[in-house]
């Protein structure tokens, strides 16, 4: 999982990880995820923990949801 940028709300503005979690859950995946964070806002390990935390936010929604 990508982000560049991210809202008060902890959500990256560009990209609808929500989506990306459906669409892998559909396709029965239940591999690794890597983390990425190419955004300037924040320092690579604080952009890469906020990038963390949606994924893991995101994966309670839909596969535990």
């Amino acid at each position: 999982m990508k982000a560049l940028e991210f809202d008060s709300n902890g959500n990256e503005t560009s990209m609808d990880f929500e989506k990306f979690f459906q669409i892998m859950k559909a396709g029965s995946y239940d591999g690794y995820l890597g983390i990425e964070y190419e955004g300037s806002s924040l320092s690579s390990r604080e952009g890469i923990l906020k990038t963390k935390a949606l994924a893991e936010k995101t994966w309670e929604t839909v596969y535990e949801g």
